[in-house]
Formats: structure tokens, sequence, C-alpha cells
């Protein structure tokens, strides 16, 4: 094995040896020295005691027979980075020595979070090991393990010396994922913190936006759309627990293999499902497009879950390269989008170009060709809300549409329902006045001129959407007349409580008109009374009678929430109900009882503000 260039640190302390120098393939080619780079965090509250490290400045050592002046070369690496492939580590194990110093406050703590880190590290802090993820002898890797390593206040000097040592077996490069914070424990746990649950956050807006969208796509075959982008939502919400939580830990320890693989996977088949879900808004070749990535991200999932870790490593390259291989096709499927009259057309293509700009700019990152921080999480995250929104208003404009159509309907069956009464009231009432014309013509007399009132009131009431409840019971009174003398009968109507209200006309008259011709078939006398009262905004109405309560009323079903249609109610039934559901959607009520004494109707109504 060649000498290790470079100076070594050197210390009595034998933790410090890492890595042992007598195993074959340890090289320690290089030494890191960190800048500290004092940034403003933007959070709940500024973070003034944290100091956030965001670029790596590198030695380069003189090799053998070059001087000291020419031989070394110093350059800066913003993190992210892969220092593997920047400092050119060969053989089976590598290690590098990150080292900084930090002024602190003595009797204060501190606390350091290197942020993910691959593969096996320590982190020491004036020789005193503090932490640690993984080990090499024997191996176990630790890649991408979040850790939090602390200095006891007694331990803490004016100057510190800081030193994060890590080491690759071969199965993982050496990266440094995220900024390295150092401060007082408080405040760099208070970040921590803060960073977590913004992660949880989105995480569960993920998720419940995923439920939500479950159920509609589940409710209704006309929203089978929302399936898709429910699968969408669930996997962005596993992956985002898996890639950006700290929790995750809880759940994997050890297991960074496993840990890998199914961030891999989640990561295969988040863009197949968004493309499915895509091909609703788009033209038909997005479909076969969506059907081909779903195909190739199973396949790709499939042997990642079943290899190594090199496998599963060039399983994501070739994921990689494939997106960028399709994104232009993808970003011409978008553009199209333009030249259809959706709506929404111009938004969604925007949000779609900029999610695929930021997904190729990650993906230009994790391959070291660029280096910054990634920025696709928060490109999805705004994609994610703005879809969420443009179903929403969606969902919004269809149900207006149906609660028109709604209206509509229930305006023509009104109609429908206002010419079968009419007709059918009108020919039973000339038909008595025919027969009274030869027995007495002077109640004939009486029987027309009370039908011409009441057809006159009743044709007047039918255009209003509302009409003063005295004139309803009017109506009502001049009903009774005609009933009377077209039935040869001695009926009255009584009138208790305040009617300085409104109502839906003609459905007091129904009511009454049922009333009579249901229950006075066989009894010359008859009472009606109308109980009205108010409370609160609501109209409470029980129309009585003293009918007979054994015979065959038209609206005889017990306590029938009217919301459901009525199997036995007639054509005068069916117009009170769609006379209350049309003037005061879902919120009245008619219920119906027969008692000994009679028949009685309970009328309950709120009418909305207009």
């Amino acid at each position: 094995m060649s000498n290790p260039v470079g100076p070594m640190v050197k210390s009595e302390d034998e933790r410090l040896h890492f890595f042992s120098e007598g195993v074959p393939g340890v090289a320690f080619p290089r030494f890191a020295l960190i800048s500290l780079i004092p940034v403003l965090m933007l959070a709940a509250h500024c973070q003034k005691d944290v100091q956030t490290i965001r670029s790596v400045s590198i030695v380069d050592s003189a090799g053998p027979g070059n001087n000291a002046q020419s031989g070394i070369r110093t350059r800066n690496l913003v993190i992210p980075n892969n220092l593997s492939s920047e400092l050119e580590l060969t053989g089976q194990q590598n290690c590098i020595q990150l080292f900084f110093h930090y002024s602190g406050i003595e009797g204060k703590d501190l606390a350091i979070d290197p942020g993910r880190i691959s593969d096996v590290s320590q982190i020491y802090c004036n020789d005193k090991l503090l932490s640690s993820r993984g080990r090499m002898h024997p191996y176990e890797s630790g890649a991408f393990r979040p850790q939090l390593a602390i200095l006891p206040a007694d331990l803490v000097k004016p100057e510190n010396q800081i030193r994060i040592h890590v080491c690759s077996q071969g199965d993982y490069p050496i990266q440094l994922m995220d900024p390295i914070r150092i401060g007082s424990v408080q405040s760099v746990i208070n970040e921590r913190t803060i960073r977590e649950s913004v992660a949880f956050a989105f995480l569960a807006f993920y998720f419940l936006a995923s439920l939500q969208h479950l159920w509609l796509g589940l409710r209704r075959k006309k929203e089978r759309y929302h399936l898709p982008f429910s699968a969408f939502l669930l996997v962005v919400s596993a992956y985002w627990f898996v890639a950006e939580t700290y929790s995750r830990d809880m759940l994997f320890g050890d297991e960074v293999l496993w840990h890998r693989k199914t961030e891999y996977i989640l990561l295969f088949l988040i863009v197949p499902l968004f493309l499915l879900f895509l091909s609703r808004f788009s033209t038909d070749r997005t479909g076969p497009v969506a059907v081909a990535a779903m195909g190739v991200s199973l396949l790709l999932s499939i042997v990642a879950l079943v290899s190594n870790i090199q496998i599963v490593r060039i399983c994501g390259w070739i994921w990689q390269f494939g997106f960028l291989a399709v994104s232009p096709y993808l970003a011409f499927l978008a553009y199209r989008q333009l030249l259809r009259p959706f709506p929404y057309s111009r938004w969604l293509t925007a949000a779609v170009l900029i999610l695929l700009v930021s997904a190729i700019h990650d993906i230009l990152v994790s391959l070291s060709i660029i280096h910054s921080i990634r920025i696709s999480s928060y490109s999805l995250a705004i994609l994610v809300v703005g879809l969420i929104l443009l179903l929403g208003d969606q969902l919004v404009q269809a149900t207006n549409r149906s609660e028109r159509l709604l209206s509509h309907a229930t305006r023509l069956n009104l109609e429908m329902l206002k010419k079968n009464i009419q007709p059918h009231f009108l020919a039973n009432s000339l038909n008595s006045a025919m027969e009274l014309v030869h027995e007495d013509p002077h109640r004939a007399e009486r029987l027309l001129l009370a039908l011409v009132e009441e057809l006159q009131s009743t044709v007047e009431l039918s255009k209003q959407a509302l009409c003063p409840l005295e004139t309803e019971i009017q109506l009502c009174r001049n009903h009774v007349e005609v009933m009377s003398l077209r039935m040869e009968k001695s009926l009255r109507l009584e009138v208790y409580g305040k009617t300085d209200t409104e109502v839906p006309p003609l459905i007091l008259l129904t009511i009454v008109e049922n009333g009579i011709t249901h229950g006075f078939r066989n009894r010359q006398e008859g009472l009606f009374r109308i109980n009205v009262h108010t409370y609160e905004g609501e109209t409470f109405i029980a129309i009585e009678n003293n009918g007979d309560p054994t015979a065959s009323q038209e609206t005889s079903e017990h306590d029938v929430r009217t919301n459901k249609r009525s199997r036995t109610g007639g054509t005068g039934t069916e117009y009170v109900k769609s006379r209350l559901e049309e003037l005061c959607p879902g919120q009245w009520q008619l219920d119906q009882e027969a008692r000994p004494e009679g028949f009685v109707v309970f009328l309950r109504y709120r009418i909305p503000h207009r």
C-alpha cells in the first residue's frame, strides 16, 4: 500500500485512529477544511447563535518529489457534494477528515448537526468522540442517517477543534448532503425541530389530500381521475417521510440498505402516477406514455427490491438518465396543452414545466454535475397545492352546475305538477257546478263565483316565489267554501297564531284540498285548524282536520322526512315537496300523523336569506 500523503492528525487519543492505516486499500489523499459562513436562518425565529457551513475548502497535498508550496492547492466545494467523485478517490476503502475551529463560550453546551453524511462517520470535538453512524470493523453502513452531536458545557473551550471523519467501504460514496450547523444545543435543536415540523406539515398535507381524492374517486365513476392523483399524493407523502424527515431513522434504524431501496422505489413511481393523472387533461398520447413509464418504473422497482446497493444505484441511474432523455418529449406534451381550450391549461402547463426543470436540476445535483440545494421538493409542494386548488375549483363549478340543473329540473317538475293539479281540481268543480245548475241554480252561481275567485288567486300566486301567509289562508278559506258548495257539506276553517310571515304559495291550499278529498268522503261536517308558530327564523305550521283517520289519505305515510320521495304520495304531496325544495333547499320537513280524532300534517321550513 502506498504511504498516505499529506500531514496526519496526531493525538495520543486512540479514538482518533478512525480508520486503520494498515488495512489494504485505505488511502488518505486529501484533507478538507470547512470554512464557516454565517447565514440568516429563515424560520419561525432567527437563531443568531447558529452558524451554518455551506462550503468545503479542499486542500490538495503535494505528492512525492514536489515542494510544499508548489504542491498545495485549495479549492471550495459547495454542499451538497459527492466528495468521492470530486476528489477522485479510488480503492475499496477511502476516508477524508473534515476539521474546523469554532469559538465557543465556556460553560455553555455545544451541538453539531452534520446533516446527512455518507457513509460511515464519526464526529469529534476537542478530541472527544461525540457521535457516530455505522462502523468499519465489521463494516456497517451509516449512510444518510441523521445524527446530532452534543458537547457538554464543561468540555466547551473558547476555541474548539471539531473534526468529522468520513469513510467509504465501496458501497456508498463519501457525500455531504446538507449544510452543517453548529451552535448552542437549544438553538440547534430548535432549528432542527422547525425543519422537522415543516416536513411533517407537508407530509400531513399530502396524506390528507390523498385520502380526500381517494374518497372523491371512489364516490363517483365520473371522478375516477382522482384515483391516480390520490396514489400520486400517497407516494409523495411516503417519499417525503423517507427522504425529508429525521423521524425515518425510528423506522429504518441500521437498515440503511432498505432505506435506500424504499427511497428509490418511491422515486420511481412518482412520475408515472403523475403522468396517469395528467392524461385526464391531456391528449390521447399521454395515456400510453404514462402506462409505458409505469411499466418501466415497476420493472426497476422489482429489480431494486431484490438486489444489492450497487444494482439499486444502477437502477437509479437508468431512471435518472431515462428521465433526462424523455424530458424534452414531456415538455412538448406540456406545451401542447397551451393550444387546448382547457380553462386551466396555461397554469397547468407552467406548473408542469417548472416541476420538470426542477426535477432535471435535482438529477444533475445527484449526479454531481452541478452543486446546489435540491429544489424539486419546493416546486412539487407548490404544484400539489396548485393542483388541489384546481381540482377543488372544478369540483365547486361542477357542484354549481349540478345545483343549477337540479333547480331547473325542480322548476320544470313544479310547472308540470301545477298543470296536473289545476285541471284536476277545475274538472271536479265544473262537474259539480253542472250538476247544481238544474238542482239549485243559486248555489251553482255561488260555486262558480267562488271558483273564479279562487282560480284568479291561484294563477296570481303561482307566479310568485313567496306569498304572505294571510293571503294563502284566505285562498284556503275560498277553497273550503267552494268544496262545501260542491260537495254539499258543512266545512269550516279556523286559524290560530300570528300570520305575519311568508309561505311558498299554494302548499297550504294543496294540503287542505287533500284533507277534504280524502278525509270527508263519508262525513257531512268538517273542521280544519291551522296553527302557526315562528321561532328564530323558522316557521312551524300544523294543519289538522277531523276527517276519517282510517280513510285512504293521499299523504298517509307516517313521519316521512320529505327529502326522500314518498312511495305513496300523489300529485299534491309531490307538489308540496317540490315547492319546498325549490325555495328552502334542505331546510324543510313534512311529517304526517293519523290520530283517532282525525289527521294532522306538520310543516317546518326556514326561508333562506335572499
